[in-house]
Order: structure tokens, then C-alpha cells, then sequence
């Protein structure tokens, strides 16, 4: 079964995303090399060809740029097969809503031949229009599903969010964020939102690995929200 992740921005999708594909990296030591997630971003220049190009780029195959659609979804399907390619990632995927039909079109077309020829599992992620996309297709549609992230207002939820994030920041020390009252804090610098919440917690760690630290602190949580609202680094 497909997943289609749909939120909007600052609902933490990219998040999940990018850990999901750091719990699975590249396996480099096998002959071939591994290759355990293909994640890429959609773009507004996006279309059945150009979404080749760019999953070819990302298992490091070679390809000639003006090659067939078909040639390269050819060359993809062989290659992530000899690399054992696991799970398919696209997202923002919403921009493959095109003003042209025929590119959008193109675009949900390389999606299904996709999930037809190899036969893995394919994540989307992006807003609501993520629906409307897999819509040109009522085929393609009915093979994701479809998982709304909803806004945080219950403290237990993001206690275990924080409790379970804690462990993959490697910090020497226990921070204890899954508790109350750092979820509190949290929640009251971050808001209720997943990707702002990982955001702030990634940036504390930041700051507690630069000042030699061995754990997070309502300190340096304190500190890296400024940090996180300018968009400067840590």
C-alpha cells in the first residue's frame, strides 16, 4: 500500500520524511551498494520525464537528458532493482499541479507506471492538493492511503513524540523531554505543529552540543527560539 501525507507547511512532513529515510540509509558496504530510500522533491517544472531524470540522479545512475520517457523509466525500474531500492519518497508532491493538463498528466502517469513496474512502496507528501493530484488517476487514488497530519492540542500526544525524538538527537545525557513540563515549554515556543516542535528541539540540541552540554535544557530551548524564528543558524 502507497501513503499519501498531507498537511500544510510547517506540519512537520518533511520531518517524518527525513527521519524515516535517516532510520534507513544507504547500506554502502554491499556489492552492489544498497540503496534502502529514493527521496526527491517535486517541483513546479516537474513531468513524467523530469521525475525520471530526478530519481535516476538520486541512486547516482547515469542517463543522456534527452532520453524517451519510456528509456528512463526503463533505466530506473532495472537500476533500483539491482540496487534494492525499498520505499520511494516524493515530496511537495502538490506541485505536480501543473497550468498546462498535459503536464500534470504526465506527471500522475510516471506515478503509476511507476508503482505498476516496481512494485514498491510509494510515499507522497504535500497540502491538500496532494488529493487532487492522485484524482486525475481514480485508479492510482484508490491505491494510496491517505493520512491527514492533524494540528497537536493533546500534551500526551507531543509528550510521546519528544520522549521518542529525544533518543535519535544522541545526546550523552537523558533531557527528559517527553515529560510535562518540558512538553510545555515546547508547545509554548513551537506551537502545535510537528515540523516546528522537531525544528526547535533539532536547534536546542544545536545549542547544547555548541556550549559542550550533555543534555537539552529549558535553556537552551529558550535560546534556540529566537535562532528558529530568524532563520539563523545555532
Amino acid at each position: 500500500m502507497n501513503l499519501a501525507l498531507i498537511g500544510d507547511s510547517g506540519f512537520g512532513k518533511s520531518h517524518l520524511l527525513d527521519h524515516f529515510a535517516d532510520c534507513y540509509p544507504d547500506i554502502a558496504d554491499e556489492t552492489p551498494p544498497r540503496i534502502q530510500v529514493v527521496s526527491i522533491m517535486v517541483t513546479g517544472q516537474s513531468d513524467g520525464r523530469a521525475l525520471m531524470r530526478e530519481l535516476l540522479s538520486e541512486i547516482g545512475a547515469s542517463f543522456r537528458p534527452n532520453d524517451a520517457y519510456d528509456e528512463l523509466l526503463r533505466d530506473f525500474c532495472i537500476k533500483a532493482e539491482v540496487a534494492e531500492v525499498g520505499l520511494i519518497v516524493l515530496d511537495e508532491f502538490h506541485n505536480g499541479i501543473s497550468e498546462r493538463r498535459d503536464r500534470t498528466l504526465r506527471m500522475i502517469t510516471a506515478v503509476r507506471d511507476l508503482s505498476n513496474r516496481i512494485r514498491r512502496p510509494i510515499v507522497v507528501a504535500g497540502d491538500e492538493r496532494v488529493k487532487e493530484l492522485l484524482r486525475y488517476d481514480r485508479q492510482l487514488y484508490e491505491r494510496f492511503q491517505i493520512k491527514e497530519l492533524p494540528v497537536w492540542t493533546e500534551k500526551n500526544a507531543v509528550m510521546k513524540f519528544l520522549a521518542a525524538f529525544e533518543r535519535s538527537l544522541g545526546l550523552p545525557e537523558e533531557s527528559r523531554l517527553g515529560t510535562g513540563t518540558m512538553a510545555d515549554l515546547v508547545m509554548e515556543l513551537a506551537g502545535d505543529h510537528m515540523g516546528s516542535i522537531a525544528e526547535l528541539v533539532r536547534e536546542a540540541a544545536r545549542v547544547a552540543i555548541t556550549a559542550g552540554a550533555a543534555k537539552v535544557t529549558d535553556d537552551h530551548l529558550h535560546k534556540a527560539h529566537p535562532l528558529i524564528r530568524r532563520g539563523l543558524p545555532a
